[in-house]
């Protein structure tokens, strides 16, 4: 499976980083949270490997702490206006959050929007809050939505933990 080439669908092009990845065999061990959108793409290839949405308990809290990096390097940009090198990180932020939203419902973020019936766990007008982040990912408003987003998925996350737990005998 290693140095196998692995690419992603087009419509993810819009919000990705990545058109395609080389997989290294460590990915199939260890999780790594910097390429959002991998473990999916490899799933979708038909590789047997690490399903993080089936350890969201573990991997969501990963992808959160990546997230609050790529909020840094956000703001900074922002901050300075430095607009045209905003689109590579609010793109990884995107991918972030669509991990974390897909994973949360324990699936895989495969098909956006066709999926969205089977999510319980959202944030209030998910759709037209996410097409304008991706529509619009340069713009400061897209930012301070994406912020929100991850911080409602994270209030969702830790509620879902803590019910989860409680049902635990």
């Amino acid at each position: 499976m290693a140095n196998q080439k692995i690419s992603f669908p087009e419509e993810w092009f819009k919000f990705s980083i990545h058109k395609e990845i080389i997989w290294q065999d460590e990915y199939d061990q260890m999780f790594n949270p910097q390429t959002p959108l991998m473990y999916e793409a490899a799933y979708s290839h038909g590789l047997k490997t690490l399903m993080p949405w089936e350890m969201a308990d573990y991997t969501v809290p990963v992808v959160i702490k990546e997230w609050k990096t790529v909020k840094v390097e956000l703001h900074e940009k922002f901050s300075k206006r430095k607009l045209i090198e905003v689109e590579q990180p609010m793109k990884k932020g995107i991918g972030l959050f669509i991990e974390v939203l897909y994973w949360c419902n324990g699936y895989p973020g495969l098909s956006l929007n066709k999926d969205d019936d089977k999510l319980r766990i959202k944030p209030v007008n998910l759709q037209e809050r996410l097409h304008f982040i991706i529509s619009y990912p340069n713009k400061y408003h897209s930012y301070i939505q994406l912020i929100e987003l991850f911080s409602e998925m994270e209030k969702l996350f830790s509620v879902q933990q803590v019910i989860k737990k409680a049902k635990t005998p």
